[in-house]
């Protein structure tokens, strides 16, 4: 492993750890889907452009280094119509309220790029399934396949 990709899984590995906390989850599976999927593979190269809800607007991280995604941050997918990968705590709350096992089948309305769907298929695995829609023809589909399985 590079310099640079040992911080990336160190950053990686902490997001996980923070949002499993800030939802008093005590679920492990739920931490390693953090920790285990890549939040920049679902989303356009960077910069990104990070919405701040007290300002109501969006800047631009300073490079495209994805340590600046590894933080509780609405990161753009279509800055126009101010599309957003959604804020990974609220998320992690309702997947650890759902509680997904191995072998569910999940049908997810509304994937966008497909990181959450990611984080839901590897929950479901071994023997799960996923099955993902969009009707936003502009975001980029990145089927996520985890053992062959999940769809998007």
């Amino acid at each position: 492993m590079t310099k640079t990709s040992v911080r990336h899984a160190e950053a990686r590995s902490f997001y996980a750890r923070l949002l499993a906390a800030g939802v008093a989850a005590s679920n492990p599976r739920l931490e390693r889907a953090f920790e285990s999927i890549p939040r920049e593979a679902f989303l356009p190269p960077g910069p990104w452009h990070i919405f701040s809800a007290p300002g109501r607007r969006y800047v631009e991280t300073p490079s495209a280094d994805p340590i600046h995604l590894y933080q509780n941050v609405l990161v753009a997918l279509d800055l126009e119509k101010r599309i957003n990968n959604g804020e990974p705590q609220l998320h992690a709350a309702w997947i650890a309220a759902v509680d997904p096992q191995p072998g569910d089948a999940i049908c997810h309305i509304g994937i966008g790029t497909g990181y959450y769907s990611a984080l839901l298929s590897f929950m479901t695995a071994p023997g799960g399934t996923l099955i993902g829609y969009e009707i936003e023809k502009a975001l980029p589909q990145r089927p996520w396949t985890i053992s062959n399985r999940s769809k998007a």
